[in-house]
């Protein structure tokens, strides 16, 4: 449909009818002189106007990415909807805002959500600290039922943000994401703390990119 419009629109440019005499928009242009071609000045004009109205179409029909998580830095002061099996809240030291999730030892902190296409998946991203800089374990989980699990060396002791896009799966729905403490770094005791946890989704990526490849190709014409 949006294409139709565009398409429409284009229709109308490549039909309009210009002459080098008096415009009636409604406005006094008698003191407007052109001096290097009226036709040419107009054709320019038009061609840009048609091209902002429609990718102002474009804007307007396409919806924002999304967050795919809930809680994302457990302001709530409570862990739901992530699960665990011994992860807490903690308001020592956050990354932002008041809370953050803490644990001693090798456990897990998880969240699932509604199966999503990976190809749309904008990125995955959060803030992790373990002063001890040992490493981690995550998995990223894709429907039905199979999981990928990777392995993180942690190179700083303090918040650092760390990037899961490129670890993604070419194909299939990404429904779940994992990620562990450790056990084992050193004398210190095994602290982690985790905070600002984003995975992005933009359901019209594809159909973005497929729709501004057209407006070009039909202003190109």
């Amino acid at each position: 449909m949006l294409l139709g419009i565009i398409i429409t629109l284009k229709r109308g440019y490549d039909n309009r009818n210009y002459t080098d005499g008096p415009v009636e928009t409604g406005v006094d242009l008698s003191d407007i002189r052109f001096h290097y071609g009226p036709s040419i000045i107009r054709e320019v004009v038009m061609r840009n106007l048609y091209l902002v109205i429609t990718l102002a179409l474009v804007s307007f029909i396409f919806a924002a990415p999304v967050e795919l998580l809930l809680n994302t830095g457990f302001e709530d002061g409570v862990l739901t909807p992530w699960t665990t099996n011994n992860w807490i809240i903690d308001t020592a030291d956050p990354h932002s805002g008041t809370y953050c999730a803490f644990v001693e030892g090798n456990y897990w902190i998880k969240q699932e959500f509604t199966p999503a296409d990976v190809n749309n998946i904008v990125s995955i991203t959060f803030w992790y600290m373990q002063p001890e800089q040992a490493f981690f374990a995550f998995h990223l989980y894709y429907s039905p039922s199979d999981y990928d699990q990777d392995i993180v060396h942690v190179y700083d002791p303090g918040w650092v943000e760390y990037d899961l896009t490129s670890f993604l799966r070419s194909t299939g729905n990404l429904e779940g994401f994992k990620i562990f403490g450790y056990t084992g770094g050193g004398s210190s005791p095994d602290y982690v703390f985790l905070d600002d946890v984003s995975i992005i989704y933009d359901d019209d990526l594809a159909l973005q990119s497929e729709t501004f490849a057209s407006i070009k190709a039909v202003f190109s014409e």
